[in-house]
């Protein structure tokens, strides 16, 4: 386990964020677990997202209600590019993914554009207590090598599906 990114709430619940190669493939999963503010485990070690994929850059936060979003960077998501006048697959390109946590439910990833697979990295998740969400990651989605900065706000974390 290692890279991990903890988010805690103004109660003291708190959840932890981190990269896992338990079966040794040298694919690293996004796992999460957390802890209301009396200790209590409310999820145990769960995978975020199914479809692994080398996944890493893990951030996390968590509402006053103790439901989290989990951010974090899926390298291995399709994306084609232009290449002398022609669409070719670009291997390299990765995608910020985001997952909801509730009580031990993890929603489905999903990505913050909810446009089309752009070559994403780096997200930075925040949540207020009542559940508003903003993340922010970098994004060169004119594939011209250089990224820019993006953001994109929740009403609340029940928004990111």
């Amino acid at each position: 386990q290692i890279h991990g990114a903890v988010g805690i709430n103004s109660k003291g619940a708190f959840f932890v964020a981190y990269r896992d190669d338990r079966d040794k493939d040298k694919n690293y999963a996004i796992r999460v677990r957390g802890w209301d503010e009396n200790l209590q485990e409310i999820i145990t070690d769960a995978e975020v997202y199914s479809n692994a994929h080398n996944n890493s850059q893990p951030s996390v936060c968590v509402d006053d209600s103790n439901n989290a979003v989990v951010g974090f960077y899926d390298s291995n998501m399709t994306n084609y590019v232009k290449k002398d006048g022609k669409e070719v697959y670009d291997k390299v390109a990765g995608d910020v993914l985001l997952a909801s946590v509730s009580g031990t439910t993890i929603g489905k990833a999903v990505s913050p554009t909810r446009l089309v697979w752009n070559n994403q990295k780096q997200p930075s998740v925040a949540c207020t207590g009542d559940g508003h969400v903003v993340v922010v990651y970098a994004d060169d989605a004119d594939n011209n090598g250089a990224y820019e900065t993006y953001v994109r706000g929740f009403n609340s974390i029940a928004d990111i599906k």
